[in-house]
């Protein structure tokens, strides 16, 4: 058992909480940094902050989830038409 100090356990509390659809931060961080680069590499522009992914993902798991039926929503980025988008996969 590790034992972290009050204040390693107060920065690690929000990241927990910021769970979305059964994606850590951990991966909500790859998405991100996976979405900038196809979109750069394809040559568009993104402007697009963790944030703003993360709000995102929050409005799509409930539909999602309402949809098929499931619990656990999963996110990776694809490329349509030549563009970079981010695609929710039910679980």
């Amino acid at each position: 058992m590790t034992n972290w100090t009050p204040a390693q356990r107060h920065v690690l509390r929000p990241l927990v909480r910021r769970r979305v659809g059964g994606v850590s931060e951990q991966k909500l961080q790859q998405i991100h940094k996976v979405y900038v680069e196809a979109k750069r590499r394809t040559g568009e522009q993104s402007t697009l902050t963790v944030e703003a992914l993360r709000a995102q993902m929050a409005r799509q798991v409930p539909l999602v989830q309402a949809k098929h039926g499931c619990e656990q929503v999963d996110f990776k980025v694809i490329l349509k038409d030549g563009k970079a988008m981010l695609k929710a996969i039910p679980k």
